[in-house]
């Protein structure tokens, strides 16, 4: 298994492969401290399209979900910066493995309903913009499946990647409205298998107040875990409600079954790709005694509290297509 450390050259973009269905990807989310406020950002550089997927959306309490997906923009020569009628978007890497910003100007929807994101993605168009800045606060890590030796999770041979814990700082312009961001974030960085092909299930990046977080994804199965405990193979079951809307999730280790985190969907962003559906969510998420117990090595626990709780970012692919029971969806994959 490759176990090598993530290093700077890893942060450049990749020579693409052969296989028409590599990608590069890129991953930005954030969350403030109480929950009121996340987004994130995706850019995929999609080979057999020769074209650019780029996603972003805002959400938070009492806000519609804002959002923007264009699947057809060109893949620039060199870096990070796409173009496109109506939009520009800039992902700069300031410092390797430190500091990234990202830059964004463009029209996006406003949807009082998420779910017609799955629909005709119909609502006001509003000038959004984001002038962000991830900064780590904890070394980059490989991503199970893609290097990282986590027991119990398969690895994935044509797909290799990394994640980092950051602090997220600056302003998103949102109409007339300037909002200053002070949150936790995480980014990902991802070259090999499209995300479709490997992606059958669910991706969690999620942290609690005190410095404890993990995240993880399938059908690796892999969840690298909350910093100070051991990573594991992991499973989500989730809840699920009537036109594929996510309840209550359940992440657990996959050999014992023992709760790793429970989540519950607050703000949800739906996204349709040609011939699928994605829907991620910002979810708050509870730390059981036990897992609480085991992260309190790397944090500092709260004195006579039954759990802890924080945020996550979670996505699930096919949410009906995959997965049509109406409950106890069990998902070894992301």
């Amino acid at each position: 298994m490759n176990a090598r450390p993530v290093v700077p050259a890893d942060e450049r973009r990749h020579v693409p492969a052969a296989d028409g269905d590599w990608e590069e990807r890129w991953w930005f989310d954030f969350a403030t401290h109480d929950g009121s406020l996340g987004g994130y950002v995706r850019l995929a550089y999609r080979r057999a399209e020769r074209a650019a997927w780029y996603w972003a959306a805002l959400v938070g309490d009492g806000r519609p979900l804002v959002a923007l997906r264009a699947d057809d923009i060109p893949i620039p020569s060199r870096g990070t910066e796409v173009r496109a009628d109506g939009v520009w978007a800039s992902l700069t890497c300031e410092t390797p493995l430190d500091h990234w910003s990202v830059g964004l100007e463009t029209f996006a929807v406003m949807l009082d309903d998420p779910l017609e994101a799955w629909g005709r993605e119909r609502g006001d168009l509003v000038p959004f913009g984001l002038d962000l800045e991830w900064e780590a606060v904890a070394p980059a890590r490989r991503g199970a499946g893609a290097g990282a030796p986590v027991p119990g999770a398969v690895e994935v041979p044509d797909l290799d990647g990394y994640g980092q814990w950051c602090r997220v700082g600056g302003e998103v312009l949102l109409g007339d409205e300037r909002i200053d961001v002070s949150a936790v974030g995480h980014r990902e960085h991802a070259w090999g298998a499209a995300e479709e092909r490997v992606a059958s299930g669910w991706r969690v990046a999620g942290w609690v107040e005190g410095g404890a977080a993990g995240w993880g994804r399938g059908p690796v199965g892999g969840w690298v875990a909350l910093e100070g405990t051991e990573a594991v193979g992991a499973t989500l079951t989730t809840d699920w409600g009537a036109g594929g809307r996510p309840g209550r999730a359940v992440l657990a280790a996959a050999a014992s079954g023992r709760p790793l985190a429970v989540l519950m969907p607050e703000h949800l962003s739906p996204v349709t790709v040609p011939g699928r559906r994605v829907i991620h969510a910002l979810c708050r998420l509870e730390l059981p005694a036990a897992a609480a117990a085991a992260a309190a090595a790397a944090a500092a626990p709260v004195p006579g509290a039954a759990t802890r709780a924080g945020w996550a970012w979670v996505s699930w692919w096919d949410p009906q297509t995959r997965h049509e029971a109406p409950s106890e969806v069990r998902t070894p994959g992301r």
